[in-house]
């Protein structure tokens, strides 16, 4: 599996190769021994195409539907209450094409947050529209950089790269729409001397 969200009853739901698998950690337990249930997709949302899969999802805040991010750049609104699904064709990646997949994506208000390892795109659920964010000049530029991870803490979004320099992790103010780049502190000593410049945002 690729990602996997837990609900506060223990519920744990599954993105798979061809869907969702659901089971509740507690119910599965001795002596219940309860099984995983499964909504397969492979015959309708992937069409028996074998090289994409889910690779994140999200609960819509909103309308408890289901936001699925394909790893062919799909973006699949899933109504589970009656089986339909619509679909999105996420804008592709022209300056790095071999890292054209989606890998996050986090919902803000009324938008959903996407990432591929070199774009941010923002997609607006009223609507239905994307928008691409630029990307910090030494993301795209440093070599062996990539974006691998991403958190949405109040009206930031952070920004987590790998390579062989870790100096910086990145933060895009969601409402100010600017980017900061803060330090990475390994140890003792190794502070910035401006260290009161680099505070970061706080969390509305």
């Amino acid at each position: 599996f690729s990602d996997v969200v837990q609900e506060k009853n223990g519920t744990l739901w599954f993105a798979t190769l061809n869907g969702i698998s659901v089971i509740n950690g507690i119910d599965a337990l001795w002596p219940n021994n309860q099984l995983f249930s499964i909504f397969d997709f492979s015959k309708t949302i992937f069409r028996n195409n074998t090289n994409d899969a889910i690779i994140d999802f999200v609960e819509d805040s909103k309308d408890s539907t289901w936001w699925f991010l394909t790893l062919k750049n799909r973006l699949i609104k899933y109504n589970a209450n009656i089986n339909k699904h619509v679909e999105y064709k996420i804008p592709p990646e022209n300056n790095h094409k071999n890292f054209d997949y989606c890998f996050q994506i986090n919902q803000y208000e009324d938008k959903l947050l996407i990432f591929k390892p070199f774009s941010f795109y923002i997609f607006n659920l009223k609507n239905k529209k994307f928008s691409q964010i630029e990307i910090p000049k030494y993301i795209m530029t440093e070599p062996n950089v990539k974006i691998t991870h991403t958190r949405v803490l109040g009206d930031s979004v952070w920004v987590f790269i790998n390579g062989l320099k870790l100096e910086n992790s990145f933060n895009y103010h969601l409402k100010k729409r600017r980017w900061t780049s803060y330090p990475i502190i390994y140890g003792k000593g190794t502070e910035p001397k401006n260290f009161n410049h680099y505070i970061g945002p706080t969390y509305s």
